[in-house]
């Protein structure tokens, strides 16, 4: 199983960090090949809630299930993957930790792109697109976050 792990320090309060990660409408802004989101039930981020987001690999469009198994608000976020998607094992963990006036962030990464969702394609290049994903998710998120109000 692909695993991917990233320490990162944000000029920012966890507050903010978390405000990025809890809402679902930063999917698109965070992950550069997903199109849209659809979160059961609607709204922030909570315990339960189911997620289908479309995404594209080259021309192939296909979907990303997961589910939120834990919240622990400014300090910690779990997704898993749920059946009937592009992954048959999924698991993200984002911890954040408080340092001074910004945020440590810890981000791991495993999973397993499913063989038979993309029947024909080439794995290896699949796994390889989802590592790129996540590592402009974390930049995306440290971008986000550190925006200055404008004056």
């Amino acid at each position: 199983m692909p695993h991917y792990q990233q320490l990162m320090t944000i000029a920012a309060p966890p507050e903010t960090v978390w405000e990025i990660l809890e809402n679902p409408i930063y999917t698109m802004k965070l992950y550069p090949d997903f199109l849209a989101i659809k979160v059961e039930p609607e709204g922030r981020t909570a315990a339960g809630q189911m997620r289908i987001s479309k995404a594209r690999a080259g021309t192939k469009l296909f979907e990303i299930r997961t589910v939120v198994s834990e919240v622990v608000p400014c300090k910690r976020l779990v997704l898993k993957e749920s059946k009937g998607g592009a992954f048959t094992d999924f698991k993200e963990v984002i911890e954040l930790t408080r340092e001074k006036s910004a945020t440590r962030l810890s981000a791991s990464f495993d999973f397993t792109v499913s063989q038979s969702y993309f029947e024909g394609m080439n794995v290896a290049a699949l796994e390889g697109a989802a590592r790129s994903n996540m590592i402009s998710f974390l930049k995306n998120l440290r971008e986000l976050a550190e925006l200055k109000p404008l004056r």
